[in-house]
């Protein structure tokens, strides 16, 4: 559970802030552990942050706002988040939130008068094929309904820690149906990469020329002119940025 007692903050700050050699570009992780340890981001540990790694504490502060799972004031033991998408909503997540508000008496995104629990939203969790589904202090809570609800509240009244919630709670199962050509396991780990290299990154770039690929941006960016671009760079080293979110299938 974490624990509202921020009188270690600094040196606690201190030993994460080491663990990364002081690498800015860790923040946002730095942030959860924090988050984590303290059920939200203390002051004390944003001035510290900021002079450790030579940030703006304005910045700090900015990446809190953003990010629906950081909060800059305690949050409770408990910090229940259900998934807030289409597929959820017509799921039924929106009677099943307020049915949990109800049972647990608390306001939405905020914490309840003994410090105990918050219950709010966050945008899409990754879970639409086990939808209602939502977050408890990081762990996934699938296929909701009104009777896992119920066993949820009588959990956090009790004041059972989540490591101890039962197991089907959490439970994710695969809901792939259908496997066709790119699902299946009849191919070689790794054989894709192979061929790369063997066919070239000149006639990649033709094959991906002749497919039309475009990104997904307002833009329309071909595909095969950016990678040329990439390639054609004089530079002695090159990064891969790759935009994880999977939110847009939602």
């Amino acid at each position: 559970m974490p624990r509202s007692d921020t009188e270690n903050v600094i040196p606690f700050v201190d030993s994460l802030v080491l663990s990364t050699n002081k690498r800015a570009d860790h923040l946002l992780q730095l942030l959860v552990e924090i988050q984590q340890q303290y059920s939200y981001v203390p002051g004390k540990a944003i001035l510290r942050l900021a002079n450790q790694l030579g940030l703006p504490a304005s910045e700090i502060r900015g990446v809190i706002a953003f990010y629906s799972f950081l909060y800059p004031v305690p949050q409770g033991d408990y910090q229940i988040h259900f998934s807030d998408n289409i597929i959820d909503r017509m799921s039924g997540s929106e009677a099943l939130i307020q049915n949990l508000r109800k049972r647990l008496g608390v306001s939405l995104a905020e914490p309840r008068a003994d410090g105990r629990v918050t219950v709010s939203t966050t945008s899409c969790i990754g879970m639409a094929d086990h939808a209602p589904a939502a977050l408890v202090n990081g762990y996934p809570l699938t296929k909701l309904d009104p009777q896992r609800i119920d066993r949820i509240a009588e959990l956090v009244d009790n004041s059972v820690p989540v490591t101890e919630w039962p197991s089907n709670l959490f439970h994710v199962s695969s809901n792939v149906h259908r496997c066709d050509l790119l699902l299946s396991d009849s191919f070689e780990s790794g054989s894709a990469l192979s061929q790369l290299f063997e066919t070239g990154a000149q006639k990649l770039l033709e094959e991906l020329t002749i497919s039309g690929l475009r990104g997904r941006g307002g833009a329309g960016f071909q595909t095969a002119q950016k990678w040329k671009m990439c390639r054609d760079t004089d530079a002695s080293e090159r990064y891969v940025i790759c935009n994880a979110d999977e939110g847009d299938f939602c």
